[in-house]
Parts: C-alpha cells; structure tokens; sequence
C-alpha cells in the first residue's frame, strides 16, 4: 500500500501540473509525506519476504484465509454494481495467487520469493479497494439522509475517489496475479552477478 500511496499522491501532482509541483496545492507535501513510507519500516522487498514467508507459509494461509473471508462478507455486503464487480474479480484473483503461492513455499521457496513483492502490491491493491468502497458506500448512506452533518461535496468525492480506484487502479490486479504466477521463471533466469 506504501507503494501506492507514492503513485497516488503522484498522481494527484500531476494532476495539478505545475502548481502542485511547486507547492501552492500541497499536492507536493502529500507526495513527500508518501515517498518515506515504503523505507521506513523496511523497504518494501523485505516487508514482501516477511508477508510471503513468516505470515503466509507460517500457518500455511489459515490467516489469510480468514482475512478474505472477511473481506469476501464485506463485497458481499456492497451495493452491487460494475465497482463491486471489479472488486470481487480482484478478490478471486488474490484467493488465486495466494493459493498458488502457497503450493510453490512447499515446493519452491525460491520460485515463490520471486513473486513476493507482487503479492504484497495484489494484497495491498485489493484491500485499498474494499476500504475505499465501503467509504463510498457509507458515503451513499449519508447522502440519502441529508447528510447527517456531512458537506455533501466531501461525501461525494468519497465516491467519485472510489469509482475512479475501481476503475483505474483496481484492474491491475489482474497483472499483478499473472506475474505471480509466471514470472519466477525470467526473473529466476538471471545469474546473481546479473543483478
């Protein structure tokens, strides 16, 4: 998520041209404020190697099992429409590529570590999805009530943000899922000295 943080908020530069490159957006801050997170904690190779190796293979997936099928409910419990579609899409593939991965820890750790830091951006993608449109959906709600104190601009850019997620950034899951599961074999290819 760390490394989308740093996109998004890119984006959101771009977004303003050279006003939000040269401060008078704030734009640049939010980019700034982002660009230290995927170091910080670890860099974000190590923090993938953590998830595949001592959080995934360590119980053989029962937590993450558990984590989807809360995710899974809370799809579910959207209003339906083309954004939950897409969710629910990026969801399978998750359960897929975690699934995958799992069979190659036992058979191939080498083979599964190549797919780690993907892994950690499908994960990261998939839940940045569901948060962002369970805060559309609360939005909706409060919209059809007035707004219960709410600016209704505000609550409205809850959904337009998360329509554009869905739209734009969520399909990458896709992607991210077939590079799981097949690029091990290129990346493994390489000599050492060829890094």
């Amino acid at each position: 998520s760390t490394d989308l943080g740093c996109e998004l908020s890119s984006l959101g530069v771009q977004v303003h041209g050279g006003m939000g490159f040269i401060e008078e957006t704030g734009a640049a801050q939010h980019f700034r404020d982002a660009r230290i997170a995927p170091i910080y904690e670890g860099t974000n190779g190590i923090q993938a190697m953590d998830l595949l190796m001592r959080k995934l293979a360590r119980d053989k997936g029962a937590a993450a099992g558990a984590l989807f099928e809360q995710m899974r409910t809370s799809i579910a419990a959207l209003p339906g429409g083309p954004a939950r579609d897409k969710l629910a899409a990026a969801m399978t593939g998750l359960t897929e590529a975690t699934d995958w991965l799992l069979a190659r820890v036992a058979q191939s750790p080498i083979e599964a570590a190549a797919g780690a830091s993907p892994y950690l951006r499908l994960l990261g993608t998939v839940a940045g999805g569901l948060l962002l449109a369970k805060g559309a959906a609360a939005a909706a709600r409060r919209l059809e009530n007035g707004g219960n104190g709410f600016d209704p601009a505000f609550l409205e850019a809850k959904r337009a943000t998360a329509q554009f997620y869905a739209d734009n950034i969520l399909p990458q899951a896709a992607g991210l899922t077939a590079q799981i599961r097949e690029g091990a074999g290129s990346t493994l290819a390489l000599d050492a000295a060829q890094f």
